[in-house]
């Protein structure tokens, strides 16, 4: 039996040769830990190894209470008025270990939300060394004091020399935050959570939160790449047909942090309640930079109210309709390059491009320099949020920011929406079903607005309404508020009354200086630059095709044989399709093929529709040959509309 003092060394001296960073982050918490558990020694009675350790551990860390299982291996219990409550079993917290890690699948991403006294992650990460070393596990222990009690108890050599990531002494969006950055969060299919109450019972409300981020954006990821998927193809064609507009157009950054922090910007949404402001838009826009999406833009317009800016960046063709027809010559227009290309048509003052969202647009910014990143959580309302922030204003005002049906509505009145659902009505199915569609639907929710009243939104508007939330937090030194009451309540968005908003002095001043940055900034690139990226780009596409060809070949060859001669065959083949394999990595073109190769998903879906063999290796020349098709097919559309 390892000593409590003996567990705690080699653990600590583990995170840091292998975690220093977190170790440097943790020193002082640590040299206050062993400081106590040095002394709790010195208070110990004479007594056996194993009563020292539960004395130790009991004196150190109250929280829990400690004591021998029926195997003399320690366990624990949360203290309770009428009944402690075990944290693991009492008679063989080990065994019980065993269950639990025997039920669990290895995935991409296990995420241990609580580990107890550590029994569970530490054998399930000797059991992931030996099935599948490219696993990764994820403590999230928010009290770093419950990590420390677990260092403790349990020999943590497993987890600590894994493929592993410890979060402690973070909040909830923070912890997300950092599984998202490292994409662990990109695929439902690839992520295990593995938790139980008692684990957690110390922060509830904290891991509550977690769990309920975690969802959120397993969510939002899954929307994306299925979003990708449908819509790839028609994102490469717009986008290799609007490439003049990286050499004609400067990007949003120009007008980064060039507003007075005491500013205030008003994001015009198009939800109902923007009718109630738009009688005051105009006194509004006298104090405030309008910043609106293109679906308020016709309502804006039709109320004598031409916006600062107009954000547009969706690339499908019905969002290029939201503006077409109109026209407002003192906007600035902001767009993204693989909009439809009719967008760039727009009567404007200005246009200016936002970094783009796709692999295309990422690799040429890569190239000549970035034209000002948006963040997007899916809304075209939630990038004009951002665009706001980025302007430097620390005052944002929201306008029709519903994400509701207040008063059974769906949009303000004249917005694109609302009028294209008039121009379809017909007599057998007129408008008004379109609406009810809308509101009945299966996957609407009950909610509340600011004034406590009932609200009827959905999931993917929630999904929005987290968005922002998300943001407000990331962001407190960026005040947000809403215009009306009858929106989504979103907490970290306070409702501010207009008649108030009124009484704010006039910026022409303020504005006529922002604007003067215009004169000043210029990131437009450079014609002969742009032109030997594209060059470049194109010659990496054709040796990545070449590439791809090569592979289909080796594959068909060995498949085309009989059956005992492609078995015979198929070894050879494997070292020059790991050539291939390494070439096309190392290809600077590979990721921009991402957005027509199909996910992860797809693949699966695909490889399920081949009479695979039995035999590993014929099987593995199958998929391999699936690979190298779909790729092969993506470059090319690339390649047909450069």
């Amino acid at each position: 039996m390892n000593s409590t003092l003996n567990n705690w060394q080699k653990n600590i001296a583990l995170l840091k040769s292998n975690f220093n960073d977190l170790y440097n982050f943790l020193k002082e918490d640590i040299d206050s830990t062993t400081l106590c558990l040095e002394q709790a020694k010195k208070l110990c009675p004479a007594a056996t190894p194993l009563e020292e350790n539960l004395f130790i551990l009991n004196k150190v860390f109250p929280f829990w209470k400690f004591s021998a299982a029926k195997t003399q291996a320690v366990t624990a219990a949360i203290p309770g008025e009428n009944r402690d409550i075990q944290i693991h079993s009492a008679y063989d917290p080990e065994k019980e270990a065993v269950r639990t890690v025997s039920q669990a699948k290895s995935a991409p991403a296990n995420v241990f939300a609580g580990i107890g006294l550590g029994y569970t992650v530490n054998l399930f990460a000797e059991t992931v060394k030996e099935k599948n070393k490219d696993s990764v596990i994820v403590i999230v222990e928010p009290d770093v004091g419950f990590l420390f009690a677990a260092f403790c108890a349990c020999d943590f050599h497993s987890v600590l020399t894994s493929n592993a990531i410890i979060i402690t002494k973070a909040m909830p969006h923070d912890a997300v935050t950092v599984l998202d950055s490292l994409n662990l969060l990109a695929d439902k299919k690839d992520f295990q959570l593995i938790t139980q109450q008692s684990f957690t019972s110390h922060q509830e409300l904290w891991f509550r939160e977690f769990r309920e981020l975690v969802d959120r954006n397993l969510q939002k990821n899954a929307i994306n790449q299925s979003t990708k998927e449908k819509f790839g193809k028609l994102w490469i064609k717009n986008a290799c047909r609007n490439l003049s507009c990286y050499t004609e157009f400067d990007g949003l950054s120009i007008y980064q942090n060039k507003l007075s922090p005491e500013v205030p910007v008003i994001v015009v949404a198009a939800g109902p309640s923007l009718q109630d402001i738009l009688p005051h838009l105009k006194a509004l826009k006298d104090r405030a930079l309008i910043v609106a999406v293109d679906t308020a833009l016709k309502a804006l317009l039709r109320a004598g109210v031409e916006p600062d800016f107009i954000v547009l960046l969706d690339p499908q063709y019905y969002a290029a309709c939201h503006i077409q027809g109109l026209k407002s010559p003192s906007s600035v227009l902001i767009a993204e390059s693989a909009v439809y290309p009719s967008v760039f048509r727009f009567e404007c003052r200005k246009t200016v491009l936002a970094s783009s969202l796709f692999p295309f647009g990422k690799f040429i910014e890569s190239k000549t320099g970035s034209k000002g990143e948006l963040k997007t959580g899916g809304s075209v309302s939630t990038s004009a949020w951002d665009f706001a922030r980025i302007t430097g204003s620390k005052k944002i005002f929201m306008a029709g920011l519903d994400l509701g049906y207040p008063d059974k509505t769906t949009h303000v009145k004249g917005s694109t929406f609302e009028e294209k659902s008039h121009s379809a009505s017909k007599r057998t199915s007129p408008s008004q079903n379109n609406i009810s569609n809308i509101l009945f639907s299966a996957q609407n929710q009950d909610d509340h607005n600011y004034l406590n009243e009932k609200l009827i939104t959905d999931s993917k508007m929630k999904l929005f309404a987290w968005w922002f939330e998300s943001q407000c937090a990331a962001f407190p030194q960026v005040q947000t508020f809403t215009l009306s009451p009858k929106g989504l309540f979103i907490p970290g968005i306070n409702c501010f009354p207009i008649e108030d908003f009124l009484k704010f002095p006039v910026i022409e001043k303020e504005k006529k200086e922002f604007f003067e940055c215009e004169n000043t900034n210029s990131n437009k690139v450079e014609k002969n630059l742009f032109k030997s990226v594209i060059t470049d780009f194109t010659e990496n596409l054709l040796t990545l095709k070449a590439d791809a060809r090569k592979g289909i070949r080796l594959c068909q060859k060995v498949l085309e044989l009989p059956y005992s001669l492609a078995l015979k065959e198929a070894p050879g083949v494997f070292s020059a399709l790991n050539e291939i394999d390494s070439r096309i990595l190392k290809s600077q073109a590979k990721d921009t093929a991402e957005l027509v190769f199909p996910s992860k998903s797809r693949l699966e879906k695909l490889t399920g529709e081949l009479d695979l063999s039995s035999e590993p290796a014929i099987q593995s020349l199958q998929k391999s040959l699936l690979v190298y098709t779909e790729l092969e097919n993506s470059l090319n559309q690339y390649l047909k509309n450069l």
